[in-house]
């Protein structure tokens, strides 16, 4: 299990990946956080 947050319009969120094995959490939570990466640079501009 893993978690990070997101920021939203309403507030901040936290999410939170699971998975059976470590390697599949580690790389779920590395999709979350470029995709987090990618939706806050596109919504400061």
């Amino acid at each position: 299990m893993a978690r990070y947050t997101v920021e939203t319009p309403t507030g901040t969120k936290r999410r939170t990946v699971y998975g059976k094995m470590r390697a599949e959490v580690r790389d779920k939570l590395a999709k979350g956080l470029a995709e987090r990466a990618g939706s806050s640079s596109t919504m400061r501009t």
